[in-house]
């Protein structure tokens, strides 16, 4: 348990190092984390603001130029995918997916608890891992790649 707790301390310490350097090429607004996509990694609370007398304390704060553009049938433009009503939320459901980019990731290879095994979760080694911020306890996980098209229809 302490090795674990050592390696997450010393995952943690070079995510935070990063943060700074990273936020060099952010666009405005958007989370430092992954440059790649404005929203990722999401959930976040890089995209609340505190509010007081919300029963979390927090309200989402969305913009719509952090949000992709839709694919409109021409002529139309296209226009981000904002839905407002995201902001009068007081943060994020519990059950949201936590969803990131990681590059060349083969879950193969890596050993990622798949969806079904879920029993690998607690393993001690294992390489994906997601603790509650209070208790630190691990929390049951999977992982799955999404698929994308390589190039629309």
């Amino acid at each position: 348990m302490l090795k674990n707790r050592v390696a997450l301390g010393a995952v943690l310490v070079v995510a935070l190092a990063m943060v700074p350097a990273s936020a060099a090429f952010a666009a405005p607004g958007c989370d430092p984390l992954d440059t790649r996509s404005c929203l990722l990694p999401w959930p976040s609370n890089f995209h609340t603001v505190k509010q007081k007398g919300s029963d979390t304390g927090l309200r989402l704060n969305l913009a719509a130029s952090q949000f992709p553009m839709n694919i409109p049938t021409p002529p139309k433009l296209p226009v981000p995918g904002f839905p407002p009503e995201l902001n009068r939320n007081d943060g994020f459901s519990p059950g949201t997916n936590i969803l990131t980019f990681v590059p060349g990731l083969s879950l193969a290879d890596s050993g990622a608890v798949p969806i079904n095994n879920l029993a690998k979760y607690a393993d001690a080694n294992a390489p994906i891992i997601v603790l509650d911020a209070k208790t630190l306890k691990r929390q049951p996980i999977w992982a799955e790649l999404d698929t994308n098209p390589d190039a629309v229809a």
